[in-house]
């Protein structure tokens, strides 16, 4: 069997300063976190069900977007934008 890097030609990325280092750290579940029982941050949208389309990065990216508007315009509150125009239509 051919090497993988012949067959598709790899070519290592460039490097990037500002590119991270992603490092594993353990975290015990008997450690002492001060976490708070709930999170409310006024302004987000409503949680929206993707159901079976396996469209979470749309969803996201619609939902920060809808936020954003909101933020910026509170004249125009209830901005909207549907994640299949993120996602199909990109």
């Amino acid at each position: 069997m051919e090497n993988l890097s012949q067959i598709c030609t790899l070519v290592p990325s460039p490097y990037d300063a500002r590119d991270w280092q992603y490092e594993a750290r353990a975290v015990s579940a008997t450690s002492n976190l001060d976490l708070p029982k709930s999170y409310l941050c006024k302004g987000l949208p409503p949680v929206k069900n993707q159901g079976s389309r396996g469209t979470c990065a749309a969803m996201t990216l619609s939902a920060m977007k809808e936020y954003q508007e909101n933020v910026d315009n509170p004249l125009v509150q209830g901005y909207v934008l549907s994640p299949n125009s993120v996602y199909f239509y990109r």
